[in-house]
């Protein structure tokens, strides 16, 4: 699985991408809009990719 994400706020910010080996990974619940914060930065799911 593959996550599309933006950091929050202003500004037209380059999205990042995070790769999740699905197979070694617990169930992991996400949907487009969903908010966390990965190393100090608070990201927003914009796209999620099989």
């Amino acid at each position: 699985m593959m996550l599309i994400l933006r950091p929050t706020g202003r500004g037209n910010w380059r999205t990042a991408q995070l790769s999740i080996d699905t197979d070694r990974a617990q169930p992991l619940l996400v949907k487009v809009g969903d908010r966390f914060e990965l190393a100090g930065v608070t990201w927003r799911v914009v796209r999620i990719l099989p």
